[in-house]
């Protein structure tokens, strides 16, 4: 081949391959803009993320505070329960004696106090049982409550005065 000829096809593919670079810079930079848009998509994902997480954690720490709040005054209606059973129970024995009193004649006067003496047995024994059970579900209460609180450490002075009280 002669150097003209040869010069003329170096001209000829420079010019095209000129070309063939100017397009690969192009294709090259539309895949780094869409590489760009791409990544600030996922970034945007991954904050919007990380901000309904803790929006999670936050309303999470709201329900136990509530639980917790609600497990307290469970354990004070069942103490009132009891107190007011304690009292029920009273009051009937006081009644009960009193009617047996007033109807018993001075033949029946032995029998109806082996009688109420009886019932009497009864109600305590009842109320016994009746303390027991309020006693036992405050105390799986309790133990509940212990079970489900992170920690201690938590706890407002008011909620220790509260627990203290009850």
């Amino acid at each position: 081949m002669r150097r003209g000829q040869w010069a003329v096809r170096r001209h000829q593919s420079s010019e095209g391959s000129g070309s063939n670079l100017q397009a690969r810079y192009q294709e090259e930079v539309l895949n780094h803009e869409d590489t760009e848009g791409w990544l600030m998509e996922a970034r945007k994902g991954a904050e919007e993320a990380a901000l309904a997480g803790a929006e999670l954690e936050k309303h999470m720490d709201s329900l136990m505070d509530k639980i917790a709040f609600l497990k307290k005054g469970v354990c004070s209606q069942y103490k009132k329960l009891a107190a007011k059973n304690m009292q029920n129970a009273e009051e009937w024995y006081k009644s009960c004696f009193t009617l047996l009193t007033k109807s018993a004649s001075r033949d029946e006067v032995s029998e109806s106090l082996h009688l109420l003496k009886a019932k009497t047995w009864r109600s305590k024994q009842h109320v016994q049982e009746e303390q027991i059970e309020v006693e036992e579900t405050i105390e799986a209460a309790k133990a509940e409550e212990a079970k489900d609180e992170p920690s201690s450490e938590g706890e407002t002075e008011e909620e220790k005065k509260e627990v203290a009280e009850e």
